[in-house]
């Protein structure tokens, strides 16, 4: 076992002039320097439990609130299940559907064509800026070969640097290996962005917490800060740091 002890929404240009999409979740935008550069692809990963699906919802619906279009697409989940996990914080995601600001499809695909061919019709028809894939980790179930997975990674990124939006692809870490990152060893390496969140022991209870691996193009913390859910959604504390041991 070993340690790491880490010291502690619309489109805006902020001050930098660089175009940047709000991730919108309370708190979460002071770690990325105001927002996630607009035509970044961000991975968002942690363990079964850590919020990786909420995270990425309430990414979409804030955004939604704001005019920003969003794109769900669900390798695993029916859209009943991910329209249950809204309802929990009272986010009328069906509202929005009507009104074609989310659009959420479940999708099972038989290869890497099918996913990103639906993805690009989906986000070019509605001019989405906010895209979440949910999850990467079941692309295994449909590609064998690591060279299609890196294919289908780059084709997704050059779609969302085309429309200058902002992708989430969730993955699942292994409960058992909490420093990998993925499941294919390849997607840390092609995304612009790497966004991390355990459910984890710290000295004597379990704590959510978030850490900003990577992100290209801006600054970033590079501490780890806890994270609290509410009957809302998820409080990011970006002035708090967190003390954990990752095995």
């Amino acid at each position: 076992m070993s340690s790491m002890d880490f010291m502690t929404a619309t489109t805006d240009t902020g001050e930098d002039n660089m175009p940047r999409i709000k991730i919108g979740i309370e708190g979460a935008d002071e770690l990325v320097d105001g927002g996630i550069p607009a035509g970044n692809t961000v991975l968002l990963a942690g363990p079964a439990g850590s919020g990786k699906t909420m995270f990425a919802l309430e990414f979409l619906y804030r955004g939604a609130l704001n005019g920003e279009k969003g794109f769900y697409l669900s390798l695993e989940e029916r859209e009943s299940a991910v329209l249950r996990t809204c309802k929990q914080f009272g986010w009328n995601m069906e509202e929005l559907m009507s009104q074609d600001m989310i659009r959420i499809i479940k999708y099972d695909p038989y290869k890497y064509e099918n996913i990103f061919d639906i993805l690009a019709s989906n986000v070019r028809e509605m001019g989405a800026k906010r895209v979440v894939i949910d999850s990467i980790s079941a692309m295994n179930l449909y590609l064998r070969d690591v060279r299609e997975i890196r294919k289908c990674l780059m084709d997704i990124q050059d779609l969302i640097f085309e429309h200058q939006a902002v992708a989430l692809l969730t993955s699942e870490i292994p409960s058992d290996n909490l420093r990998k990152l993925s499941r294919f060893d390849v997607e840390e390496f092609v995304c612009d962005g790497i966004i991390l969140l355990y459910y984890i022991l710290a000295q004597t209870e379990y704590v959510r917490v978030i850490i900003i691996r990577k992100m290209r193009r801006t600054n970033h913390s590079s501490k780890v800060h806890p994270i609290k859910i509410t009957p809302n959604g998820m409080v990011i504390y970006p002035h708090e740091e967190v003390f954990v041991t990752i095995e």
